[in-house]
C-alpha cells in the first residue's frame, strides 16, 4: 500500500520538454483491442488534429473518428501503428486524468505524457487506477515507465506500481467491461441492479454504481433502450448525448464499409452493409457545425 504519493507526483511535475513513456509490453492483439476501447470508452474525445492512420490495404492516409477502433487493423496487419491522444480522461471511480497520448503496436500499448503542475495527486492516482483497471485481465503485461529525467531507470515508478498493486485490489465491476454505451433491452431493474439513483430527467435516469462510482445516464420508458456513462455528472443537466448514441449505432452496424455515402455530396463512408453513412440514416444525431458535447 502506498503511504505518500509525494515523491511519485514530483517526477510527473516538472515539465521539461519531453514526453516519457508508460509502455505497456507483450499484449496479446486481443488486449491490445480492448486497451484502445478501454481508453476510449474513458475520455470524451480525441485531442490530435486530424488524426490519421496509414493503411496498408488502401496505401494512403485514413481518417480516425472517436467512434473507430482502429487499433484491430493494426493488430491484422492493415495498418501501420499509429499515435493519437486522448482528452477528458477520468479513471473508473471518476478521478480526473491530463491529456494522453497512445501508441498503437501489433503487442503492445505505450501511453505518453507532458509533465507539469497539472500531475497533482488525483491525476497521478487516477492514472494508476485507470491502468490498472485497464490492464486487470492482461495475462503477460509488462509495465515500463521510460525517458523520464526525473526517474532515469523507471525505478520510482516501478516501486510505486508494485506497490499500489499490492494494497488494491482492483474493483470487479461489470462497469469497467462494459462499453461507454450499452443497450439495457428495456430491462432498467436488471442494468441498474447495483446502481443507486441519484437524478431524473424526463425519460432518462442518472444512476451511480455502488461498486466502483460510475455514473451512468439510463434511458427510461419509450425513449429508447439505451444506457451512457456519464464523465461529469456534475453537468448531467446540460449532458448532451447525441454523439453517443451515434456511436452506439456506428457500432451496433459493425462498423464502417469502404464505400462512400449514396446520397449526392456526401463523403462520408456508409455504414457496413448499408449504402448510405450514419448522418444520412441516423439525422436525429447528427451534430450541428460548431456545437460541443455537453
Amino acid at each position: 500500500m502506498i503511504q505518500s504519493w509525494e515523491n511519485l507526483i514530483s517526477i510527473f511535475g516538472e515539465d521539461d520538454g519531453s514526453l516519457p513513456d508508460i509502455e505497456l509490453d507483450q499484449l496479446t492483439g486481443a488486449e491490445v483491442i480492448n486497451g484502445y476501447e478501454f481508453v476510449k470508452n474513458h475520455s470524451t474525445h480525441i485531442a490530435s488534429k486530424e488524426p490519421y492512420y496509414w493503411s496498408r490495404i488502401k496505401d494512403c492516409e485514413e481518417p480516425i473518428s472517436f467512434e473507430d477502433n482502429p487499433a484491430r487493423l493494426v493488430v491484422h496487419g492493415e495498418a501501420e501503428s499509429f499515435h493519437i491522444c486522448f482528452d477528458g480522461l477520468k479513471s473508473p471511480s471518476g478521478k480526473s486524468i491530463p491529456e494522453l497520448g497512445l501508441f498503437i503496436f501489433p503487442t503492445g500499448l505505450s501511453f505518453d505524457y507532458r509533465m507539469g503542475e497539472h500531475w497533482n495527486r488525483e491525476a497521478v492516482e487516477g492514472l494508476f487506477e485507470f491502468i490498472a483497471a485497464m490492464t486487470k485481465d492482461y495475462e503477460t503485461v509488462q509495465i515500463v515507465h521510460k525517458t523520464n529525467i526525473n526517474d532515469h531507470n523507471g525505478m520510482i515508478f516501478k516501486e510505486y506500481w508494485e506497490a499500489y498493486n499490492q494494497g488494491v485490489s482492483t474493483v470487479d465491476c461489470k462497469c469497467n467491461k462494459l462499453h461507454r454505451v450499452e443497450a439495457h433491452g428495456h430491462e432498467v431493474e436488471t442494468f441498474t441492479a447495483d446502481f443507486e439513483l441519484i437524478k431524473k430527467r424526463l425519460c432518462l435516469r442518472l444512476y451511480r454504481c455502488n461498486v466502483c462510482d460510475t455514473y451512468w445516464q439510463i434511458d427510461y420508458g419509450d425513449r429508447s433502450d439505451l444506457a451512457i456513462k456519464v464523465i461529469e455528472p456534475e453537468s448531467w443537466d446540460t449532458f448532451n448525448d447525441n454523439p453517443y448514441r451515434m456511436e452506439y449505432f456506428i457500432r451496433y452496424h459493425g462498423g464502417h464499409g469502404n464505400k462512400h455515402c449514396s446520397y449526392s455530396g456526401c463523403e462520408k463512408h456508409v455504414l457496413k452493409n448499408m449504402a448510405i453513412c450514419e448522418n444520412h440514416a441516423y439525422p436525429e444525431f447528427v451534430e450541428e457545425e460548431g456545437s460541443q458535447d455537453g
